[in-house]
């Protein structure tokens, strides 16, 4: 190419980046540098992605001092760009520093650093950053209910989170946040929260949606309310992988076998044997007061697909 332009660059390195040739797209930014094209804020923003996914703090630190000789730090793209960096090598307060010498935040700023938080696992210094964002959307709600729902010492707190979200705003939950949900519930094993956010779940259309579904039989299994895994379970099209897995394994553990095997019947006659071998493997290993059914399922699977050598 006679002359190479900053768009030309631009353009090869966002390419490597995004068939996930990383190492390439750092080298064609060095060769950049040399060749003194001047960087701007796509440059930046490509590079410091780059680095996060990378994990590559050195490089990205680099890049960083480039950005402030530049001018260019309190710009929006590149100030979400270097959040995302830091937030991913989890160098969270040296985000919190350009967070902070941002003039102007919009929500996607507001959110990345509240993200960047609950990745450290500092719930606390997330919560903080939420209440002073000047309007919370679905995402940051989402994204700290989801951070306390991960452990059961936080699942309390999100349930807390989601009624005041329920009765002190505007937001309305969205299928990930009622996801989240649902595995606190299962954590705490609240059998009557758990139907509250279940009633929910339908108001909102979300009840069969996968991976919600399977939340959702996970949470009655774990909760011995089996009727109700199973009209979850029976109300899903198309069934995936996690949710069969879950509704067998939760009879299973309760000595439901007949149940369990009404429902590995069902999948005969429209699963790939890929598929159910897979299911059998998992209940072969979990369940061994009910090995011999186990084994019944499973001899009547592979006799009736035997394996081609």
């Amino acid at each position: 190419m006679p002359m190479r332009t900053v768009v030309s660059w631009n353009t090869m390195i966002s390419g490597y980046s995004k068939w996930g040739k990383l190492n390439e797209s750092l080298d064609l930014l060095s060769s950049m540098h040399r060749s003194d094209i001047k960087f701007n804020e796509s440059t930046y923003s490509t590079a410091l992605s780059v680095c996060g996914r990378l994990q590559s703090l050195t490089d990205g630190k680099q890049i960083h001092c480039i950005v402030i000789k530049s001018g260019c730090e309190s710009f929006e793209l590149v100030g979400s760009a270097l959040l995302y960096f830091y937030a991913t090598c989890f160098e969270i307060e040296e985000g919190k520093r350009v967070f902070d010498e941002l003039h102007e935040k919009n929500e996607l700023l507001w959110n990345l650093m509240i993200a960047g938080y609950v990745e450290c696992n500092m719930m606390r210094e997330a919560l903080d950053v939420f209440m002073k964002m000047p309007k919370q959307d679905v995402v940051a709600w989402t994204t700290l209910i989801s951070g306390y729902a991960k452990s059961e010492e936080g699942c309390e707190k999100a349930l807390e989170l989601f009624w005041w979200m329920r009765g002190g705003s505007e937001v309305k939950p969205n299928e990930f946040t009622l996801d989240s949900l649902i595995r606190a519930c299962s954590r705490l094993g609240d059998l009557c929260e758990g139907r509250l956010v279940h009633g929910i779940l339908i108001k909102y259309g979300f009840e069969f949606d996968q991976p919600i579904a399977g939340a959702l039989v996970e949470f009655y299994c774990s909760c011995e309310a089996l009727d109700d895994a199973k009209k979850v379970y029976y109300g899903v099209k198309d069934p995936c992988l996690n949710t069969s897995n879950s509704i067998i394994s939760g009879l299973m553990s309760l000595g439901r076998v007949e149940d369990a095997e009404l429902i590995f019947n069902r999948l005969d006659e429209s699963t790939n044997r890929a598929y159910k071998i897979n299911i059998l493997g998992s209940l072969s290993c979990v369940f061994m007061p009910e090995i011999s059914s186990t084994r019944t399922i499973t001899t009547r699977a592979l006799d009736e697909n035997p394996i081609s050598v």
